[in-house]
C-alpha cells in the first residue's frame, strides 16, 4: 500500500532472510537506514537509495487511534443528539395532542356560544309574539261573560301562551348559559 519500490524492496528484504525483514516495524528513521544500506548492496537498486520513502508506521497508528477516537466521540454525540431528538418529537407530539384538545374545546365552545345566542333571538322574537298572543286572550278573557262557550277556548289561549312564555324563559337563560332552577 506504499507503493511499488516498498514493495519491491520488501521483497528483496524477505529473499535475502528474516532477519533484513525485522527492521518491517521499526521507527521510521532505523528503516530508511536498514533499507538504505540493504539497497547499496543489491547491484541494481544502489543508485535510487533516496527514491524511497519510508512511510511512519507510528504516525499512521497515532492518526489511527485519533481517528477512531474521533470516530467513537461522534458515534457518542449522533447518540446523545438522538435522544434529545426523540425526546423533543416525544414532547412536540405531546403538545400537538394538547393543542388538538384545546382546540375541539374552543370549536365545542363557539358552537354553544352560537347556539346559544340563536336560541336567544329566537326566544326574543318569540316572546314579542306571545305578549301579543297573551294580551289580546286576556283582553278576550274580560270581554267575555261568563257563560260564554268562547271564554274556555280564550282560557285555552291564555294558558297556551303562559307555557309558551315559560319556555322562553328557559330559552332565555339558556342562551345567557345560566344555571337553571328546575321545578
Amino acid at each position: 500500500s506504499f507503493g511499488v519500490e516498498l514493495v519491491a524492496s520488501e521483497l528483496l528484504c524477505r529473499a535475502r532472510g528474516g532477519d533484513c525483514c525485522r527492521f518491517a516495524m521499526a521507527h521510521p528513521d532505523h528503516i530508511a537506514q536498514k533499507v538504505g544500506r540493504y539497497l547499496k548492496s543489491v547491484p541494481d537498486m544502489a543508485g535510487r537509495v533516496g527514491d524511497f520513502i519510508i512511510p511512519d508506521f507510528f504516525a499512521r497508528k497515532s492518526l489511527e487511534d485519533e481517528l477512531r477516537k474521533a470516530r467513537d466521540e461522534l458515534e457518542v454525540r449522533v447518540e446523545k443528539r438522538t435522544e434529545e431528538l426523540r425526546l423533543t418529537n416525544k414532547r412536540l407530539a405531546r403538545e400537538m395532542e394538547e393543542r388538538a384538545s384545546v382546540e375541539r374545546q374552543l370549536l365545542q365552545s363557539q358552537k354553544l356560544e352560537a347556539l346559544g345566542r340563536l336560541a336567544g333571538g329566537i326566544a326574543h322574537d318569540f316572546n314579542n309574539l306571545l305578549t301579543a298572543i297573551n294580551g289580546y286572550s286576556e283582553l278576550m278573557l274580560r270581554r267575555l261573560d261568563p257563560d260564554s262557550p268562547m271564554r274556555r277556548l280564550a282560557k285555552e289561549i291564555s294558558l297556551a301562551g303562559d307555557r309558551a312564555t315559560q319556555l322562553t324563559g328557559q330559552l332565555l337563560v339558556f342562551s345567557r348559559q345560566q344555571v337553571v332552577d328546575l321545578q
